[in-house]
């Protein structure tokens, strides 16, 4: 094999590589598809944007109807996802999108602590 020569096309979600090896008597052409990574999405409830899920925090209801905030993501439960900016916590608690979401009442506990957690962030 005396050269390789290699370029990469990216159509949506589908990377699309050709690789041309030269061989002394002949010339090899490989067409390889990679499928990239796809990014879980989740709405915010307070400005019902969809954003990466990373970026997110999220509250959770579980089985036995206790709410809680999850800064992992990985607790068991029905999650609901709200975005780190205080002004998306305002207006998700003023229009009780969180009691909505699960279908229940929301401790003050709840709010105070994602509150706390916000400004902490912001600061």
């Amino acid at each position: 094999m005396t050269d390789c020569d290699e370029f990469r096309l990216l159509i949506g979600n589908t990377k699309i590589s050709r690789i041309t090896y030269n061989f002394d008597f002949f010339s090899l052409r490989v067409w390889v598809l990679v499928k990239q990574k796809k990014v879980p999405m989740r709405m915010c409830l307070g400005c019902q944007e969809m954003k990466p899920k990373k970026e997110l925090i999220r509250i959770v209801k579980n089985k036995e109807n206790e709410t809680s905030v999850d800064f992992i993501g990985k607790k068991p439960g029905r999650g609901a996802y709200i975005c780190r900016a205080v002004s998306c916590f305002e207006k998700a608690r003023k229009a009780k999108r969180l009691e909505r979401a699960f279908e229940s009442p929301i401790s003050e506990e709840i709010y105070d602590t994602l509150k706390k957690q916000l400004e902490d962030n912001d600061g």
